[in-house]
């Protein structure tokens, strides 16, 4: 998932705002994992607040948000990279 992400913030990242959200993890280990992975993208560590505004109870979750900030489509564990993309050009209006 981490490298479909990478992948289509490079290619959408003009149009396109990727957000990471870490909720296991201090910013010690979260660190050196993103600069392993190449995630380019700002990348956070949330709290329980957050979290429960934005009614996380799974993980890996998927939000896509449009401009007014209105979700689009969300998905609860993995999606793959063919799903994700199509839903991303169709919120982009590319489709």
């Amino acid at each position: 998932m981490v490298s479909s992400t990478v992948e289509l913030h490079q290619q959408y990242g003009d149009q396109l705002v990727v957000i990471g959200l870490d909720v296991q993890e201090s910013p010690e280990v979260v660190r050196p994992f993103v600069a392993e992975h190449g995630m380019t993208y700002l990348n956070l560590i949330a709290d329980g607040p957050t979290l429960q505004h934005y009614g996380v109870r799974a993980h890996p979750l998927t939000v896509l948000i449009t401009a007014r900030g209105e979700v689009f489509n969300g998905y609860m564990g993995y999606i793959d990279k063919v799903s994700l993309e199509r839903d991303v050009r169709a919120l982009l209006g590319l489709e």
